[in-house]
Parts: C-alpha cells; structure tokens; sequence
C-alpha cells in the first residue's frame, strides 16, 4: 500500500483497443440477444456492460445490416470522455459509421430536428440545483398532470411557443413547490426561488433587441465583448440543454417528434439519463423495440434517478430481457472492497464478485492539503519514470480541486488538464474530476482530496464516491488532509494511514 506502481505498465501492448474481448457465458448470453428485444444490462463498474453493449451492436448490424444500417444506429452518453472511448472501441468492431453522441450534443441536434431550427440559443451556465430540478423524475410526473395546458388546437407548437408555456409553470410557485413535495427530499426548498429567477432571466427580453436601433460599436465593450457577456443578461432568450428533452416532450403531446426514426441505439451508464430524455428516445424508436440499455443504479452521480422499472416504462419497454453481470474484471478485490464499503447501505445485496486479488489500496494522511499534494506529486513523477507506458488518473472531487492540483505538476510533460472530456488514452497522467471518468479505466488512480468536505455522508457523495473509486484496474491511492471523509475512517487500515 505505501508504494505506488505494481510493475503492470511497464511493456507496451500494441493496438490495446484492437483487442477482441473475451466474453463469459452471461455475456456471450447477453450479446446474443435477438436484435428486436429490448435488453437492459445490468454490472456493478468494470463488469463488461459497455463491452456487452457494443458487441451486441456489432453483432445486429453484421447479422441483418439491411434493417439495422450503421447510419440509423446511435450510441449515446452522458460524458464526452465516455464518447471518445467508445468510438476507440467501436473502430475495429467494423462500426466506425455508427454516430455516437453525449446526452448534451444528442439532445441538441434531436430539437434542432424536431423544431425544424438551424441552432438553438443554449444558456451559458445552468445553476447545479436547477439542472438537479429539471432531470427529476418529480418534474415528469408533475409536467404530466400539467399536459392539457400544452394541448392547445389553435397555434402549432414551436420552440418559442413551448418555452412559455414552460417558463409558465417554472414561475408557477405552487407548482415549483408540489414538485418538491413530491421529490421527499431529494430535492431542497432553496430550489423554488433559484428555479423562478433563473427563468427570469431566461425570459427576459436581450439586451439586442432593447437596444435595437442603436450604433452597434457602441454595444461592444473596451475587451472586445458583447455587453451582456458575464452577466444576468447573456441568459436572456436562451433555453437550457435539459429543456431540451421537456420541450420534446410536450410538442409531442400535439403529434409526432418530427424527427428522424432510429434503427438500434444504445444508452450507455443508462441510470444517468432523465425520464424526459428517455421519452425522447421511444420517440425515435417508433414501432422498433431494438436498443441496449447498460447501466447500474449506484453509480448514478446525482440524485434522481427513477429506478430501471420506471425507466422502461417511460420506453415503453417493460418487457426487457435483462442480464445482470456478476463479476467486476477491471477492479482487484482491495478496490472492490473499498468500493462497496463506500456505498454502505446503498451497496447491493448481490453485490459484485472480484475476478481477481491486486495490491492492496494505499491511505494517506496528512494534516494539510499542501502536504499531502506535494506527497502526491513526488510519487507520480517516481512512477511515471518507472513506467512509462501505465496509464494514471488523479480523480478528483470537483472541477477546482482538478485546477488546483494540477498545478503542483503542471511543469511535466506528462501531466494533463482534463475537466472537458478531452483525453487522449496516452499513457501519462490526467488530472480531472469524478463527473468526467464515468465508463472510463486507468492502470492506477490516484484520490488526492478524500476529506469530510468533499465527500461528507451522504448518498450523492458515497456514488460520486464509489465511481472514483472503481476506475482502478491494477491499484488504487487513497489521499486525504485535515479531516477524512466519513465514507472512508471505517475501512480497515485507512484511519491508521500516515
């Protein structure tokens, strides 16, 4: 535990995404599965839910390419860095045509689609809380009861039109406040007032259209930007990328989506799509019933997710075949240990099985956060020396915390910023956050900041938790100062780390 690096990484595998999976029979079950039944794939991390999921597409397309052509094939992500993995895994499965898109691009170009609009004005920033709001499965029920409202026969229903209608029921403070009754607690009552300015400022009227008229230069300020930028009022006329699917949504409440049908899709880390987002999806199914869901309840990263029940239902789905893998194959026993030691309650009682030992996980403690970066970095240079060719992700809790010890070792080669989803699967070092990694692996992971405040006890924090954990495939480092996270002070050998 106190030593980084298990001697893995050292040789070089040439064309490591070339490499043909080698499946067990539950997934050689699974990837069998006859192109029009719906299948849901169920795996705790690293268990082979995406490699079942591609393979079962690889094998649809191959069988019958005539109904299922890799241009009406889709694979669809939450992360960017999960996109650029998959497409490295699809290529030399022979599917280099098939589109494969995060959640935020998909929805994007499906309402640029169905609104039959050349670009869509989106929000630079939406508030966390607001997007927690408008991916609950609270609002799908609420927007449900609220439908007659948006069945109006006399004017056809455009983005605009919805977006009032919308905006309507966001300053609805009633309304706001039976969604979060019925969200029992998975949402706060903050949310209400967050909610309503922050459509007002989206309906407010922008600052070009008030200014109409005016000398043009005269709205351009001394930097070269426009006016507004930075400000409440760039988010005057914009639409949110989660309004995306609500609008959806309600516009076929009044007839068909308008957009382009699919053949097959696959919706990949499944537990991290809304309910909105999956209406949108049987929507462009139509009469197919053939898609692949693969996913696991407790790795989802934020509060709010319906349960697989009520996901296939939204798809209309509820006869699914479903495989539930068993075995973890990325993660050593240490690691899937600690990760379900993580989830506490939440860990399932048929938690997975390790298919392997590996290096125990090393603790490290420190009484400040200066120290134990410092620490830090001074193992990953003797590592990266040692093997050049391992792959290592220093997770850490949020976005700054990424910015923030980057810095220590920003002056090496091998160390890399990623906080866009941007990674280029060399080997070397890529510092970034747990809301980036979801689906991906590294030879060893590094946690730089498990204290009280960053993963305190509560249930978003144990999955966003056990996610960074389970990206380890050969050891995994535990760090912390100050105050240890509660998530981690029980685990045997970690309140002894030095």
């Amino acid at each position: 535990p106190g030593f980084l690096g298990v001697g893995r990484g050292a040789t070089h595998v040439e064309d490591a995404f070339g490499v043909t999976a080698l499946l067990d029979a539950e997934q050689y079950a699974a990837v069998s599965t006859g192109p029009e039944q719906p299948l849901l794939v169920l795996g705790s991390a690293g268990s082979g839910k995406t490699t079942v999921a591609l393979h079962r597409l690889a094998k649809v397309v191959f069988d019958d390419a005539k109904t299922y052509p890799q241009a009406r094939t889709k694979v669809v992500v939450p992360e960017a860095g999960l996109a650029r993995l998959t497409r490295r895994l699809l290529a030399p499965l022979g599917l280099g045509k098939v589109s494969v898109e995060t959640l935020e691009a998909w929805s994007l170009a499906t309402a640029r689609s169905a609104f039959s609009l050349p670009g869509i004005k989106l929000s630079p920033e939406t508030p966390a809380l607001v997007t927690r709001f408008k991916r609950h499965p609270a609002l799908r029920r609420a927007l449900a009861g609220r439908v007659p409202v948006f069945k109006g026969k006399a004017l056809p229903p455009t983005l605009d039109r919805l977006r009032i209608k919308l905006a309507d029921a966001y300053l609805d403070r009633a309304f706001l406040e039976a969604v979060v009754a019925d969200a029992k607690g998975e949402l706060p009552r903050t949310v209400v007032a967050e909610v309503m300015e922050h459509t007002k400022q989206q309906t407010a009227t922008p600052l070009a259209r008030q200014y109409k008229g005016y000398d043009a230069d005269s709205l351009i300020t001394v930097d070269g930007r426009a006016i507004e930028a930075d400000t409440p009022d760039a988010l005057a006329g914009t639409v949110d990328p989660d309004d995306l699917p609500i609008l959806m949504f309600l516009k076929a409440q009044r007839g068909a989506l308008g957009a382009e049908r699919l053949a097959h899709v696959v919706l990949d880390e499944a537990e991290d799509f809304s309910l909105f987002e999956l209406f949108v999806v049987s929507q462009l199914l139509g009469d197919s019933r053939s898609c692949t869901l693969a996913g696991d309840e407790v790795q989802q990263t934020a509060a709010g997710f319906a349960g697989w029940d009520a996901a296939l239902e939204e798809l209309g789905l509820r006869d699914a075949a479903t495989c539930r893998l068993q075995v973890s194959y990325r993660c050593p026993r240490p690691v899937v240990e600690l990760a379900q030691h993580v989830l506490g309650t939440q860990s399932p009682a048929n938690a997975a099985r390790a298919g392997r030992e590996g290096a125990p996980v090393g603790f490290h403690h420190f009484p400040d956060e200066a120290q134990a970066w410092l620490f830090l970095g001074d193992a990953l240079r003797d590592l990266v020396l040692r093997e050049p060719h391992a792959s290592v992700g220093v997770i850490a809790s949020s976005r700054e915390a990424a910015q923030s010890f980057h810095r220590v070792i920003k002056e090496m080669p091998w160390a890399r910023l990623v906080l866009e989803g941007d990674f280029s699967f060399e080997p070397g070092v890529d510092v970034t956050d747990v809301d980036n990694v979801k689906g991906l692996e590294f030879d060893y992971v590094v946690l730089p900041d498990v204290t009280a405040r960053a993963y305190p006890a509560d249930d978003e924090a144990r999955r966003r938790l056990h996610v960074a954990v389970t990206r380890s495939s050969h050891q995994l480092w535990v760090a912390s100062s100050a105050v240890r996270s509660p998530l981690i002070r029980t685990f045997p050998g970690a309140d002894g780390a030095a």
